[in-house]
C-alpha cells in the first residue's frame, strides 16, 4: 500500500496527550506533518523548527494558506488568527515526543538501518521489498539525524506493517538517542568505512558508534551485520552485550550466513546477476543496476525474509524489480550533440570505499566512447584527507578511466595534480560551478560519465545541469 495516502495520522487529542497538555475535546486532526511549507500538503500539521540559516515560525502563515491544519510553535505567531497553534517551548522537543508517542502506537514491525555507506539505499531497497507484503513506511529523503528520526516516526502512518529508518551520524553519542527513540526490533550496519573519520579518529571507534544502533535491547532482537568488514567481531560483541538475541552476518565471506556467491554484471553492463547461499540452498537472481555493493545489499533483504518468514520467491521478485534511487547509483540517458551520453548519478555522498565502489561500476560498463570521472571532494576526513585523496587517485588510475574531472579544496587540488596525468586530466576548480563548463564542453557521444562526491561538494549541481540537458531538446542532434 502507497504510504502517502492521506489517511487520518494525528488527532489534536493524541497531540495533546504526547506534549503533555490535558485532554481536549476532538477539534481537527492531521494527515501528515511537515517542517518545510514548500513540500507541505493541505492537511499536514505544520512544526516550526529553528534551523541554522532559518526560523520556521516565520514561515506559519504561508503553512496555513498552503492548508495546514494546526502548527506547533514556541510562541503565538499570528494572535488574531483562528488557526489552531499548539505554543510549547522547545519545537524540536516536541517533534520528539511525537515521535516517541508514533513509536508507542504502532504495532508495526520497524528496521533501523546505519553504516559509513549504503544506508538510504537499504533503507529504500528494504521499503519496496517489504512493500508486498504490507503497508510499508520508511524514513523520507535521508532523514537520518536528531530531527529527521523523529519527524520520521512522527510522520509513520497508524496502520503501518513495517517501518524502515535510517540512523546516521557525524559525532560520537549521536546514534544511541536516536536509537532509543525508534527502538527498532531488527538493526542493520551495512559497512563499516572511514566518513566522518575526521570527527571520530578512527574506524574502531565509527564501528563502536555504528553498533550502538543495537542499544535499544531488547526491543532490538536481531543484528544484521557486514561479515566482511574487518570490525565484524566487534560489531558482534557490542550487539550481543546489548542484549540483542542474534546476530547475522551477510557478504561473501564463507562464515555469513546468507552468502555473495557470484556477482556478473550482464554484457551491456546496465543489469547484473546474483547467486547467493540462503538456508543452505542457492539462490539465483537478477538486479536493474551493476556493482558487487549492490548485490552487497541486497543480501540483506534475504536476511530479512528469513527472520521475518516472508515468502523467498516474492522478496526475490521485489529484488528484481528494485531500482536506484537518484544520487546513488541511478543511470540517465542524456542526450548531446551528435549521439548520447549515459550518466551515472552516484553525487549525494562520498568517502573512499564508496568512491571506489563506484569507479569500479564505471570501469566495469561497456563503452563505446570514453569513461568520464567527474569527483568533488570528500569532508570530514581530518587528518586522513590528503592520503584517502591521494588513494583515490591511485584508485582512479588503476581503472581503465579516460578523463578525471575533480572539484574542491587545496586537499583535492594536490591529489588531482599529483597523480593524474596531463592526457587524462579533464580539469580541476576550486567551486563546481566554475568545473561544470569544463565537463559540458569535453562530452562526446557514447562518453559514460560518473558524478560522485561528499554532499557539501556539491557534485550533484553537475548531474543538474546534465540533466537540464535531458529535460529539453538543446543537447539533441538536429
Amino acid at each position: 500500500m502507497d504510504q502517502d495516502m492521506r489517511l487520518d495520522l494525528w488527532t489534536n487529542q493524541e497531540i495533546a496527550r504526547a506534549l503533555g497538555f490535558p485532554d481536549e475535546p476532538f477539534l481537527w486532526s492531521a494527515t501528515g506533518v511537515s517542517m518545510d511549507t514548500r513540500t507541505l500538503k493541505p492537511g499536514d500539521l505544520y512544526i516550526a523548527i529553528k534551523g541554522e540559516s532559518q526560523d520556521g515560525h516565520a514561515f506559519v502563515a504561508e503553512a496555513f494558506e498552503k492548508g495546514a491544519v494546526a502548527a506547533v510553535v514556541d510562541h503565538l505567531v499570528m494572535k488574531e488568527d483562528p488557526f489552531p497553534q499548539v505554543v510549547v517551548g522547545d519545537t524540536l522537543k516536541a517533534l520528539a515526543q511525537l515521535g516517541m508517542f508514533a513509536r508507542q502506537r504502532t504495532k508495526a514491525t520497524l528496521m533501523a538501518v546505519t553504516g559509513s555507506v549504503g544506508k538510504t539505499s537499504v533503507k529504500e531497497l528494504l521499503r519496496h521489498v517489504l512493500g508486498a507484503f504490507g503497508t510499508t513506511f520508511a524514513s523520507p529523503a535521508s532523514y537520518n539525524n536528531h530531527w529527521g528520526v523523529p519527524f520520521s516516526l512522527a510522520s509513520m502512518p497508524r496502520d503501518a506493517a513495517y517501518g524502515v529508518f535510517e540512523v546516521g551520524m557525524n559525532h560520537r553519542g549521536e546514534i544511541a538517542p536516536l536509537a532509543s527513540l525508534v527502538r527498532p526490533h531488527i538493526g542493520v550496519v551495512t559497512a563499516i568505512a572511514d566518513a566522518h573519520i575526521g570527527h571520530m579518529g578512527s574506524r574502531q571507534a565509527i564501528a563502536e558508534e555504528k553498533s550502538d544502533i543495537f542499544s535499544a535491547a531488547p526491543a532490538c532482537s536481531l543484528a544484521i551485520v557486514n561479515q566482511d568488514m574487518l570490525e565484524f567481531d566487534l560489531v558482534q560483541a557490542r550487539a550481543a552485550a546489548f542484549g540483542v538475541s542474534q546476530v547475522v552476518g551477510f557478504g561473501k565471506s564463507q562464515k555469513a550466513a546468507v552468502q555473495l556467491v557470484s556477482y556478473h554484471p550482464d554484457l551491456v553492463g546496465l543489469r547484473s546477476s546474483v547467486t547467493a547461499r540462503v538456508g543452505g540452498q542457492n539462490v539465483t537472481y537478477t538486479l536493474s543496476q551493476p556493482g558487487e555493493h549492490v548485490a552487497m545489499n541486497s543480501l540483506i533483504a534475504l536476511v530479512l525474509g528469513e527472520a521475518l518468514g516472508l515468502s523467498q520467491e516474492r522478496v526475490i521478485a521485489q529484488l528484481e524489480t528494485w531500482s536506484a534511487v537518484p544520487g546513488r547509483g541511478k543511470h540517465h540517458v542524456i542526450p548531446v550533440a551528435g549521439g548520447e551520453i549515459l550518466l551515472i548519478d552516484d553525487a549525494y555522498n562520498a568517502n573512499l570505499t564508496s568512491m571506489e565502489a563506484g569507479l569500479s561500476v564505471l570501469a566495469a560498463l561497456p563503452s563505446k566512447g570514453r569513461r568520464l570521472a567527474v569527483l568533488g571532494e570528500m569532508l570530514e576526513l581530518g587528518d586522513q584527507a590528503g592520503p584517502q585523496h591521494h588513494q583515490l587517485m591511485e584508485a582512479v588510475l588503476s581503472r581503465p578511466i579516460d578523463l578525471v574531472f575533480a572539484s574542491g579544496g587545496s586537499v583535492m587540488e594536490t591529489a588531482f595534480t599529483r597523480h593524474i596525468p596531463r592526457e587524462k586530466a579533464g580539469g580541476y576548480a576550486a567551486h563546481v560551478e566554475a568545473l561544470a563548463p569544463l565537463v559540458m564542453d569535453a562530452l562526446r557521444p557514447g562518453d559514460i560519465v560518473f558524478v560522485k562526491g561528499s554532499k557539501g561538494s556539491r557534485v550533484s549541481k553537475i548531474v543538474e545541469a546534465l540533466m537540464a540537458r535531458k529535460n529539453s531538446t538543446d543537447g539533441v542532434a538536429r
